[in-house]
């Protein structure tokens, strides 16, 4: 009998051969072992292999998945991204994945939708689970905490259609200035009007860390000389 062939550690499209596999009762042919990139084990036929018949497991999961800086990072059908620790690959791998219309990575099981944060951490009572960073496709837990919905509210984005670049502030067309405003447990705070739009957007800034804390959604402003006393329109605003 002809000694076989050793295609150990050979790979055929998705495939790597990692041993001889089993024959199939009543087969004379040769069956091997593989391991698919999606991480199925599959027992294929030799020849299916070698001509290209075969090329995966044939139950991979429509979203593929690489390690980008120690994190992962799933793709989508649509070739759209999301995020999530290593250490969650084996759980987020059994599901299929897409952006839902909220932007939120998103699975159906059975007939119910399952996003990806709530499948990481699971559900707390009523609580809501914020991304720290604002990027909905970011499920690293350092990006997840649990919140009350309040707390989630305070994290948001600026409004697309406001007149400012930044976060609590818009242009008073009467005043010829920018004023910056918080609302804060159903009440807005004004914080008074500036020449400047990032002085203004400073002042924001100040408030949003004394009354929101680790929630605040600061202000990115750009280097320039301002002149804000920042102690006291901390007062300005201070509850009472």
């Amino acid at each position: 009998m002809r000694k076989k062939t050793d295609l150990t550690g050979k790979k055929y499209g998705k495939l790597t051969i990692l041993k001889e596999g089993v024959n199939p009762v009543g087969s004379q042919k040769r069956f091997l072992q593989c391991v698919c990139d999606c991480g199925n084990i599959a027992n294929v036929q030799m020849s299916h292999l070698t001509t290209g018949h075969t090329k995966s497991c044939g139950k991979c999961p429509l979203n593929s998945y690489y390690d980008r800086d120690g994190y992962m990072v799933g793709v989508t059908t649509k070739g759209e991204e999301f995020f999530f620790d290593k250490e969650d690959l084996y759980i987020v791998r059994k599901y299929n994945w897409f952006i839902n219309d909220k932007g939120y990575p998103s699975t159906k099981v059975g007939y119910k939708h399952l996003v990806l944060h709530r499948l990481l951490l699971g559900k707390l009572d009523r609580k809501h689970i914020d991304h720290a960073n604002l990027v909905k496709s970011d499920n690293r837990r350092k990006n997840l905490r649990f919140c009350e919905p309040i707390q989630n509210c305070m994290n948001r984005p600026k409004r697309k259609n406001a007149s400012s670049i930044y976060k609590g502030v818009h242009w008073d067309k009467y005043l010829g200035k920018w004023r910056a405003r918080i609302t804060y447990k159903q009440s807005t705070i004004g914080l008074g009007s500036y020449a400047l739009e990032e002085e203004a957007a400073l002042a924001y800034n100040k408030a949003a860390s004394f009354y929101f804390e680790e929630f605040a959604n600061l202000n990115v402003i750009e280097s320039k000389p301002l002149n804000l006393d920042y102690q006291h329109k901390l007062k300005v605003v201070s509850l009472v």
